[in-house]
């Protein structure tokens, strides 16, 4: 504030107001103040107002409640700034109520400056989402899978917790994924588990193990169709005659299901003809004679 006249001081009041300087820093508020000269009553003083402003404060941004937030669930942000607010968001309110993640802050500002308060991140955690995966029609066994995401805790409706397990029983099947937010079912499977063929093997032939250039008869059952090895031989009853002991497998399979049976296996001994090397001969000397040998 400045006046026409030199050597002018600042009072509050015209009477018995007291000289005063305005500092900023440590006066905000707003004043109607006075002049008058050294010499001069205060009556004949000029009158004028002054606002003093602080710079501003850092605010500070709190939540009334946890900053995780589940589904159609929100917070309340309030910001403790006294002077022109803006959120990172926008929005020019002490308080917000805010349903999204994000990371936000105040920036306060008058004529003296602009300052930002802390920042306060919420989150979001979604529902779970899952399903489940695998055969349908299994021979002997299926392995079912869950597929998913956002859940901290799994159980199947059997009491298992794995995300993959084998049922070796028909039946239907799902799970149920939670995670903070709460709980959510899967879609539901159903299996149908047939059993595999159990197969007997044997053998007809008494005279096991075999001599070179004999048979042997291997018969099977347990199952509608049947391949062996070696030899890609089939059905229920074959003849074989190994040149050397050999193992003979089997397959079965159920022609309803399509189900096959483990492999399983023979074996036929053969025995090898003797061989005979004779170590001297001795010719005979003439015809009709038998003075010759054979040393073996």
């Amino acid at each position: 504030i400045t006046t026409s006249v030199s050597c002018t001081s600042w009072y509050t009041s015209t009477t018995s107001g007291s000289l005063i300087a305005v500092i900023p820093a440590s006066t905000s508020g707003s004043y109607e103040i006075f002049a008058k000269l050294s010499s001069v009553a205060v009556t004949n003083s000029v009158k004028s107002s002054i606002t003093v402003l602080n710079v501003p404060v850092s605010p500070t941004v709190t939540s009334n409640g946890s900053t995780t937030l589940c589904p159609s669930t929100s917070v309340q942000l309030t910001s403790t700034g006294i002077g022109s607010l803006i959120w990172s968001n926008g929005q020019t309110t002490p308080t917000i109520t805010v349903n999204t993640a994000n990371n936000y802050y105040v920036t306060e500002s008058n004529q003296c400056g602009t300052i930002t308060s802390n920042t306060v991140t919420v989150t979001q955690i979604f529902l779970p989402a899952v399903s489940i995966t695998g055969q349908t029609v299994a021979c002997g066994s299926s392995t079912l899978h869950v597929n998913g995401s956002n859940y901290t805790n799994l159980v199947w409706n059997g009491g298992q917790t794995a995300s993959t397990i084998t049922t070796t029983t028909t039946g239907s099947f799902y799970a149920v994924a939670s995670n903070t937010c709460g709980s959510v079912n899967s879609n539901t499977i159903n299996v149908t588990i047939n059993s595999k063929p159990t197969l007997s093997v044997s053998t007809t032939n008494s005279d096991i193990p075999l001599c070179v250039g004999q048979t042997a008869t291997l018969t099977v059952s347990g199952a509608d169709s049947y391949n062996w090895n070696p030899g890609f031989l089939t059905g229920d009853t074959v003849v074989v005659g190994p040149t050397s002991t050999t193992i003979y497998t089997v397959v079965g399979t159920n022609t309803l299901t399509g189900c096959m049976s483990a492999v399983q296996s023979v074996t036929v001994d053969v025995n090898q003809l003797p061989t005979i090397t004779a170590s001297t001969i001795t010719n005979v000397t003439c015809f009709g004679l038998n003075n010759g040998s054979i040393d073996f």
